[in-house]
C-alpha cells in the first residue's frame, strides 16, 4: 500500500495536485484581501482539493474513487 502512496507523489498527475494546493495556500495568505468573488473561488478551490485528495485515497483503498464524483458535482452546483 505504501509503494502505490509514494508512487502517487513522484508520478508525474500529481502536478496538477501541488498547483491546487499552491492556490490554496496562496488563498489562505490573501484570505482578509480577498473580495467576496474570489473567497467563494477559494472555497470552490478547497473543495475541489479534498475531493481530488479523497479520490486519489479511494482509488488506492477501495480501487474504485467513483462515488466522489457525485459529491463532487453536487458540491459545484452549491459553489458555483
Amino acid at each position: 500500500m505504501w509503494d502505490k502512496i509514494w508512487n502517487q507523489v513522484y508520478d508525474l498527475a500529481t502536478l496538477p495536485v501541488l498547483c491546487l494546493l499552491l492556490s490554496c495556500i496562496l488563498s489562505l495568505i490573501y484570505w482578509k484581501r480577498l473580495p467576496l468573488v474570489l473567497k467563494t473561488l477559494a472555497v470552490f478551490l478547497f473543495f475541489n482539493f479534498l475531493i481530488e485528495i479523497g479520490a486519489r485515497f479511494a482509488s488506492i483503498m477501495f480501487r474504485q474513487n467513483l462515488p466522489l464524483l457525485h459529491l463532487y458535482t453536487i458540491g459545484e452546483i452549491l459553489l458555483l
